[in-house]
């Protein structure tokens, strides 16, 4: 199949009238003020959805294809990296978007500066256009020590590691938590960081918020990529890595979205 689309005769882009409608399928016959032309990198589409100033196609190899657009630039359409075996496609009224694969599972990607998805990009901001599409994630559940514990915070994942706010387990494991700021850096521009530090069972992880970040465990300056990160309104802490410094078992049940966490027993 071709796609042709009723495109302005100025940009390119299609018309206004094929996209005040997302995630419907559309036809035009003889829209006033634009032309119908075909979109190179279009062919073969079993299905089209439709965003924010973007078109999504779903090709009959079970690709996908995207399209963006403004009122004045028009970009090439592009293989979604990381969609394969798609078979439905959903768009949106913002820029977020959804695929389901062959095997059952949901996938998310797009630049939706309110993060709808809970996929964890950073700082509120929106996220670059090469984003790569991510598995939905179970809602999560918690036990500390198997018994329940519940907090209004927003948990998220980012490069598929568990990240949780300050007021979420910390307390149920016995995990003191505290922050300090730091002098102004003059090489910064007089930027001042600030310190997060976990204390638990006579052991500590201190989380410096400079450029670049910092991390300190009982003391020493470690390497590692675990960092402090900002979303969903938040700062968000490595609870993954967290765990396996103060060696307490933790066990994230991806099937059910259980996260089961049990401390250390003194003595």
């Amino acid at each position: 199949m071709t796609t042709r689309i009723c495109a302005s005769p100025s940009t390119g882009a299609p018309n206004a009238s094929a996209t005040s409608y997302p995630n419907r399928r559309f036809q035009i016959d003889g829209a006033a003020g634009c032309s119908f032309a075909k979109v190179a990198g279009l062919e073969h589409l079993i299905d089209i959805q439709t965003a924010y100033n973007q078109l999504l196609g779903l090709k009959s190899d079970g690709t996908v294809w995207q399209w963006n657009y403004t009122a004045v630039h028009v970009s090439k359409p592009a293989q979604v990296k990381g969609l394969e075996h798609i078979i439905r496609l959903a768009g949106s009224q913002s820029d977020l978007h959804l695929a389901i694969r062959k095997d059952g599972k949901l996938f998310l990607w797009g630049d939706s500066f309110f993060n709808r998805a809970g996929v964890g990009l950073e700082g509120g901001q929106a996220a670059a256009a090469s984003e790569a599409p991510r598995e939905w994630v179970q809602p999560l559940s918690w036990q500390v020590n198997g018994q329940a514990v519940a907090f209004a915070a927003t948990p998220t994942v980012y490069e598929n590691e568990l990240y949780v706010p300050y007021v979420s387990v910390f307390e149920s494991l016995g995990i003191r938590l505290s922050r300090s700021g730091s002098a102004q850096d003059k090489q910064r521009g007089n930027a001042s960081s600030s310190e997060w530090k976990l204390d638990y069972q006579g052991k500590s992880i201190v989380f410096k918020t400079s450029d670049p970040a910092e991390v300190f465990v009982n003391g020493k300056r470690v390497r590692t990529a675990a960092k402090l990160r900002s979303a969903a309104n938040s700062t968000q802490f490595p609870l993954e890595s967290i765990c396996r410094t103060f060696g307490i078992a933790m066990e994230w049940n991806r099937t059910t979205g259980l996260v089961s966490l049990r401390s250390q027993v003194n003595g």
